[in-house]
């Protein structure tokens, strides 16, 4: 289940933005399980493969017609994860080190890793794609988890 969020480009003279949106998508033939609105922002709950088909040139050019733009899920996707309270034998790594086991012990891409100056117990990991359901792995070291902000090679 995957998610997709609309944008208004055009502000709503008072006509309905949610029935705009179906329209488009029974035009387009496209089903999705829910649509939510919150003001100018929307955002639409359907599979991973309708949201791919969401996101081809041709459907966003549909809904920029309409005043939406969909807004890039690649870009919503990359996160920035504050890793706090890493021992001193992980932290003496190198940046490249670091982001090398991540990946290969995650199913993870990381697009940086950065070690905060000033400071001997904090990494920052930028542009991390694909983070949704990391466990956090003590007995393999260097694992990722919201659960437990601490990374550790046990």
């Amino acid at each position: 289940m995957g998610r997709l969020k609309l944008r208004e480009t055009r502000p709503s003279t008072g006509s309905n933005k949610r029935g705009t949106i179906w329209k488009t998508l029974t035009n387009l033939n496209i089903h999705i399980q829910r649509l939510f609105s919150n003001g100018p922002l929307h955002t639409i709950l359907a599979d991973d493969s309708t949201i791919e088909e969401l996101t081809k040139k041709e459907n966003k050019t549909a809904f920029s017609k309409e005043g939406l733009e969909i807004m890039d899920p690649e870009l919503n996707a990359k996160k920035t994860l504050i890793i706090k309270q890493v021992d001193d034998h992980i932290h003496e790594k190198s940046p490249e080190d670091i982001k090398t086991k991540i990946e290969r012990l995650n199913p993870v891409k990381v697009n940086t890793v950065i070690k905060l100056p000033n400071t001997r117990t904090i990494i920052k990991v930028k542009g991390v794609q694909g983070c949704r359901g990391v466990q956090f792995d003590t007995t393999q070291g260097y694992g990722m988890g919201a659960t437990d902000p601490k990374v550790n090679t046990g």
